[in-house]
């Protein structure tokens, strides 16, 4: 695997209990060939560091090319776990915007809420985290109508 000198757009760490989460925003504002999203997602595979990858995105198009790579190169991927959200929702909410991980859908602020919550945890694993796991830590869960975008908000 050759590193392609990937630069994520933004790094920054969620403050949990024992432990400092390193996240990376991407933002995909436009459409890309599939073997682009190939790229980033080999990109983070050798990001040790990164253990959380929140990709925001502007059409349906953009999130299945990306879950198609990470289906792709799953083996490879063991340290980061990838999230997605609408950027459109993002600008809208800085914080309260929902977020898709594990197809579990979240409010951001929700999510990072109940990682600090998990204070007798020894160790956060977030890409093991889901509500079965943590009953008293449920989070709350979004309506979805697929009619309507503004449903999500």
């Amino acid at each position: 695997m050759i590193n392609n000198g990937k630069i994520p757009d933004l790094i920054f760490d969620l403050n949990v209990p024992n432990k400092n989460i390193r996240c990376a925003l991407e933002i995909e504002k436009s459409r890309k060939a599939l073997h682009r999203y190939d790229q980033l997602v080999l990109s983070y595979a050798q990001m040790s560091s990164i253990e959380l990858v929140v990709i925001a995105y502007n059409d349906r198009y953009t999130e299945q090319g990306i879950k198609k790579s990470l289906q792709k190169f799953r083996s490879l991927l063991s340290g980061s776990a990838f999230a997605f959200c609408k950027i459109g929702d993002m600008a809208e909410n800085p914080s309260r915007f929902v977020l898709s991980l594990n197809d579990n859908l979240n409010r951001f602020d929700i999510f990072v809420q109940n990682l600090k919550a998990m204070e007798s945890a020894p160790q956060v694993n977030i890409k093991h985290l889901e509500p079965e796991n943590a009953p008293e830590l449920v989070p709350e869960k979004i309506p979805v109508n697929s009619g309507n975008e503004n449903a999500l908000k």
